[in-house]
């Protein structure tokens, strides 16, 4: 598995949203060498408006040029009423494209970050 994705997986562990970080994508599916990293903060019992946003921007650094992870990891905040992905450029969130069905497949195969041991 590529290094940066294992630095992220990492320090996703040691976050203080690690029992709510789920692993989604070609990692959750097996797949060896991954392209990048999606991820998932399951906040379901949240509604947008109960949140602070703030509180999730340390995923928008990972996820930025400037930590040198852009293009490797996509985080995702999971509501009751919405899905949110970063921006184009990862600097900030927005309402997630395909929100249907990334909502689907997301639940239907997904791993707790803090248990992940695969690295």
């Amino acid at each position: 598995m590529n290094k940066k994705i294992i630095n992220i997986i990492n320090e996703l562990k040691q976050s203080k949203h690690s029992d709510r970080i789920y692993i989604v994508g070609s990692i959750a599916k097996g797949i060896d060498d991954p392209g990048d990293l999606d991820v998932f903060v399951d906040l379901r019992e949240f509604s947008i408006k109960d949140i602070d946003l703030q509180d999730f921007k340390y995923l928008i650094n990972l996820a930025s040029r400037k930590f040198g992870n852009y293009g490797w990891f996509d985080p995702f905040l999971m509501l009751k009423d919405t899905l949110i992905s970063r921006n184009d450029e990862a600097t900030g969130w927005q309402r997630a494209f395909n929100e249907k069905q990334l909502r689907e497949s997301f639940l239907s195969n997904k791993l707790l970050v803090k248990n992940y041991n695969k690295i």
